[in-house]
């Protein structure tokens, strides 16, 4: 009976980790996608104040 107590509470700490590993990974890709976003304005910054360098 003690074993089938820890088997199930290491099948139910195996569930959490599997949902907190997703939810990892999702946080994760939204970081990616926002710092990909924020790389890519900085460039059209950069490039609009190049432009505006060569006007003046």
């Amino acid at each position: 009976k003690g074993f089938a107590v820890v088997a199930n509470e290491v099948k139910t700490l195996s569930a959490q980790t599997a949902k907190a590993t997703e939810e990892i990974r999702a946080q994760v890709d939204s970081v990616q996608s926002r710092t990909g976003f924020a790389a890519n304005q900085i460039e059209l910054i950069s490039q609009t104040i190049s432009e505006m360098e060569g006007i003046v």
